[in-house]
């Protein structure tokens, strides 16, 4: 089942940007065993709780290759609200404040091994040659638009393929800020990063690229 909009297009023939979007654009859900305010039951001594054998037998009984985490999440919610007697209503969401852009997760049957690396790279080259074909054409003014939106990996992306396209001198700088932005993500990840370093440094990274697209500006390497 797919429910969401322009879920038609699957039948089209064009289903690889359909997947590709789902796939492809960053997932953040949660699914949780309660509301805030329930208490849950563990499930018999050695055994799995009943939120734990819902997800379980949901895996184990989907017949498609693909199970997305929305249908996952609705189909346990269904479960549980048929039973009735469990006094438990699980819940699952997207996190949008957590960088959730729309995507899906996907969980995929072992009966088809080889589907994660095609579905992958099919989606991957897709999407790689739109964002170089829409690189091209950004203006620096829109790079500063996503630096002012906070989207901080996207811009330096979008730098570095065009000045690399328009063989501009500053590919090296570009690049060592990417990396420095990228090394500034794994140790948050990590947690080994205090509040303020972590505003610090982001700051640090964020003037440091204006910095960067003003002096490729005045330089006059990339014209608008």
């Amino acid at each position: 089942m797919v429910d969401s909009c322009f879920s038609g297009m699957i039948f089209k023939g064009n289903d690889t940007e359909f997947y590709s979007r789902l796939y492809l654009q960053s997932s953040r859900h949660i699914l949780t065993s309660g509301r805030y305010d329930e208490r849950v039951p563990d499930g018999d001594p050695g055994l799995h709780s009943p939120f734990c054998k819902s997800i379980l037998h949901q895996l184990n009984n989907h017949t498609g290759s693909i199970f997305w985490i929305g249908d996952l999440c609705r189909e346990v919610l269904k479960a549980f609200m048929v039973k009735g007697a469990q006094k438990q209503l699980p819940r699952g969401e997207q996190l949008t404040e957590l960088g959730h852009e729309g995507g899906e997760f996907a969980f995929f049957s072992i009966d088809t091994p080889d589907a994660i690396s095609i579905l992958s790279k099919k989606f991957a080259d897709a999407e790689e040659k739109k964002a170089v074909r829409h690189a091209i054409n950004t203006p620096l003014s829109d790079i500063r638009e996503m630096i002012r939106k906070g989207r901080i990996e996207r811009a330096i992306k979008q730098l570095i393929v065009l000045v690399e396209k328009r063989k501009s001198s500053f590919i090296d700088e570009v690049s060592l800020l990417s990396n420095t932005w990228n090394d500034l993500q794994r140790d948050i990840r990590l947690g080994i990063l205090s509040n303020d370093e972590k505003s610090r440094l982001a700051n640090k990274c964020t003037l440091s690229l204006l910095k960067v697209i003003t002096t490729i500006e005045k330089d006059s390497y990339i014209n608008e």
